[in-house]
């Protein structure tokens, strides 16, 4: 608990006495008398269903869209790294390439963790917890799929276990396990049990198409493991095929849509794309995210006369949507500025893949036929693999008539195509590999999430890699989302109690300009704090490091060696990048600090945290630079033993995050402090780390300015994000130009700061008057970055 100041406990203690003194009739003040106490099973299917699929907060359009399709090339985007080009030249932006992992845990699955709870304490309802079981492995695969190692067996138990901080299971033991939710949920149905029926927008409740759907989710996970574990995926693959995969059409899980007016109720894949990039008026000339079909993905059906190129790729030619094959053109992948020819590439068709009522193909037949020839090439089942392996891309193809009618493909057209590409069975492994996965690639289009699943683990299609500047990966196509790591501090909202799923937190570093009300900043601040990652070995999967067991509690005469418990890592936010406990701890009345001139802010910072009054004794911290064993900037090497502290840094700030370190570990009693006895290494891996403050649009006391600085500083982030002005208004007064706080009569969001009645809202000279308040900033190593629009 040391992460919370006392502040905040005097915070909640607050809150506790406040509601221990109103008790009376609180449980019956409590109950809202227009809810259901008992959740409707059939409502949280459906929605899990819906929220499921993409729907809303930009699910799609972050995570699919503008990351995974253009990690696999499907999609290309002009533009610079740090912005939509993210995934098209592997740059990393939070929101989008963790927006799946937010809002799955936070919206599918907790719906689904209440449904399952609730059917399973009615034995009535066995098949449809075993429907929503097998739908939360497809969620769960995803997310795995995607990040790793994330939170699995304790996930969902916050509400009824109290495990707010479910722990990251490895990737092998979460496939274990969805494997074998897969077969006890296909086991469990019973026809004489009642079933979903209209409530299930896949199936209507048919038992037998979950089963298939069960067993065709069980072959998808078992392949993930070909290579990892191929025994064991052997054994899980011919256990789903004897089952009974998914093999013909109307067998796939399919859900359909309609076009009424709200967004649940049309194909969200259409409503993300068209409403945040493709919209229809553009005519190709120009969307949000300068976006389009990739070279790499329109000279691969070119080149393969492929039918279905028509039906999914148009060229805006005189404001007319033109399927003709000879104009379809892909944009070039690291692409960062919009050609001036944009209008001339391929973007998807608005008569098929773009209606609002288009489909979503969930799980297909193509697929599992697909997976189906690969486990017949590896001896894994028998059958012929050519075959198969046509059946997949015919079928493929004929689900473009689901789309209406511009979709369907004649039946001439197909065989010509499949006859020209058939799988070549007396070439290498891995030459048929290539045929069966680029055809799988070809078919997932707008899948895109199991696009690059698929592909990371088979490498096929062979993709070129772009090397853009700034890029996070030294330009080779990244082998998970660059974000994975960073979700670990949202892990508290995984396990949130249902009537709280809608509430998303967020720890990213623009936190600060997604809140719109103090309340919700403190919330959301002190969850992040509650919640950081406890060690970096949990980060990267190092072996963690063990301190000694805690001793006796600390005595009311003050800490001692003898009495001081053990440092927890988890007690240093964030975890350094290499840390030792070591015996004991240096025990400090009147501690004396020997330090060059230029650290003395820190220093001085140092003694006002821990109020210290008089200069010290015995020298028993030091600072030492040496710029050659530091070799990173803002990094330095501490050591605690009992008799002293040992700080080494490179330069001035190295000396100020050392402080934080410092500050973190200390334990105050009595007019002492006391530090553990450890060795700590540490360097930031992030140049930028920084936290957004928007005073323009909200008023903020100088007092709480300087303190939502100071706790930046505590957490080593070295930027200060402050937005200043806005042209709803200019909230510092500037004596000098009065215009700039003039509301005009009638005045309107565009004119209330002009140039003309505030010519520093255009030229920012008027930042002078912030400096008495960014001295503050600059004392903390902490840059500001001032932000006028």
């Amino acid at each position: 608990m040391q992460r919370i100041t006392k502040y905040t406990y005097a915070l909640l203690l607050g809150a506790t006495m406040g509601l221990a003194s109103c008790d009376k009739g609180f449980e019956e003040l409590n109950i809202n008398p227009n809810a259901s106490t008992k959740p409707n099973v059939d409502y949280l299917f459906s929605q899990s269903i819906l929220q499921g699929n993409y729907v809303y907060d930009r699910v799609y359009f972050y995570t699919s869209y503008i990351t995974c399709g253009a990690f696999v090339q499907h999609f290309s985007f002009a533009k610079e790294v740090t912005l939509a080009g993210s995934g098209d030249k592997y740059g990393q932006v939070d929101a989008y390439q963790g927006q799946y992992f937010r809002f799955a845990y936070t919206n599918v699955l907790t719906t689904l963790h209440e449904l399952i709870r609730t059917a399973d304490a009615n034995p009535d309802l066995v098949n449809k917890a075993a429907s929503a079981r097998i739908w939360r492995v497809l969620i769960q695969q995803r997310i795995t799929d995607l990040y790793g190692d994330v939170p699995y067996s304790e996930a969902g138990k916050g509400a009824t276990e109290g495990v707010f901080q479910p722990k990251y299971d490895a990737q092998s033991a979460i496939y274990d396990g969805m494997l074998r939710e897969l077969e006890s949920a296909a086991g469990a149905f019973n026809n004489s049990k009642p079933k979903f029926g209209a409530a299930d927008f896949v199936y209507k409740g048919d038992i037998n198409k979950w089963k298939k759907l069960a067993h065709s989710l069980m072959l998808r996970i078992a392949m993930r493991m070909s290579k990892a574990a191929p025994d064991k995926a052997r054994e899980w693959a011919q256990k789903a095929i004897a089952g009974g995969i998914i093999t013909q059409e109307e067998d796939q899980a399919v859900v359909a849509y309609g076009s009424g007016s709200q967004n649940y109720n049309v194909n969200p894949v259409v409503f993300e794309i068209v409403g945040q990039d493709l919209k229809p008026s553009s005519k190709g000339a120009d969307n949000t995210e300068n976006g389009k079909y990739s070279k790499t993905f329109i000279d691969f059906l070119k080149s393969r006369n492929d039918p279905r190129l028509p039906v999914i790729s148009v060229v805006w030619n005189g404001g007319v949507p033109d399927t003709s094959a000879t104009l379809q053109k892909g944009m070039p992948n690291g692409t960062e500025v919009r050609p001036n020819d944009f209008v001339t590439y391929s973007e998807p068709n608005p008569a098929t893949v773009l209606q609002n009522t288009a489909p979503l193909i969930v799980v297909s037949a193509a697929e599992m036929r697909f997976l189906l020839s690969e486990a017949i090439l590896r001896a894994w089942a028998t059958g012929n693999a050519a075959q198969v392996y046509k059946e997949g891309i015919e079928i493929a193809m004929r689900n473009w008539a689901l789309f209406g009618a511009a979709g369907r493909i004649p039946a001439e057209k197909i065989n010509a195509y499949t006859a020209a590409n058939a799988l070549n069975t007396a070439a290498p492994f891995n030459d048929q590999m290539n045929q069966i996965h680029s055809q799988f690639w070809v078919a997932s289009l707008f899948d895109e999430q199991e696009a690059y699943a698929n592909w990371r683990r088979t490498g096929f299609p062979v993709l070129t890699p772009v090397n853009a500047r700034d890029n996070q990966t030294n330009g080779t196509i990244p082998a998970d989302c660059l974000t994975a790591e960073r979700n670990r501090a949202a892990t508290a909202v995984i396990t949130m109690p249902p009537f709280q799923a809608g509430r998303r937190f967020t720890h990213y570093p623009h936190l600060v300009g997604q809140i719109i009300s103090m309340r919700s900043f403190i919330l959301t601040f002190l969850l992040y704090l509650l919640t950081m990652p406890a060690t970096r070995a949990q980060r990267t999967g190092a072996p963690k490091v063990e301190a000694p067991a805690p001793r006796a509690a600390e005595k009311a005469s003050g800490p001692s060696s003898r009495t001081l418990p053990a440092p927890d890592i988890s007690s240093l936010i964030p975890a350094p990048a290499a840390y030792r406990a070591l015996k004991g701890a240096l025990v400090m009345s009147a501690p004396g600090i020997e330090a060059p001139a230029a650290f003395a802010p820190a220093v001085n910072l140092l003694r006002e945290y821990w109020k210290l009054q008089s200069p010290g004794g015995d020298k028993q911290i030091v600072f030492f630079v040496d710029t050659i064993s530091v070799k990173h900037p803002e990094g330095y090497a501490l050591r605690i033993t009992p008799d002293r502290a040992t700080i080494t840094v490179r330069d001035t700030a190295g000396a100020f995050r050392a402080v934080q370190t410092l500050r973190q570990l200390a334990r105050i009693s009595n007019g002492k402090v006391a530090l553990p006895a450890c060795e700590i290494t540490d360097f930031p891996r992030f140049d930028y780390r920084g936290m957004h403050l928007d005073v323009g649009r909200h008023f903020f006391s100088v007092d709480f300015v300087k303190g939502f600085i100071d706790s930046l500083a505590r957490y080593k982030f070295n930027t200060f994000h402050w937005h200043l002005t806005e042209d709803q208004g200019w909230r510092i007064e500037i004596k000098r130009y009065p215009g700039c706080n003039r509301w005009p009569p009638g005045g309107t969001k565009r004119s209330s700061v002009t140039r003309k009645n505030c010519p520093i809202a255009s030229t920012g000279n008027g930042m002078a008057v912030f400096t008495h308040r960014t001295k503050y900033v600059k004392s903390y190593h902490m840059p500001r970055r001032a932000e006028l629009k």
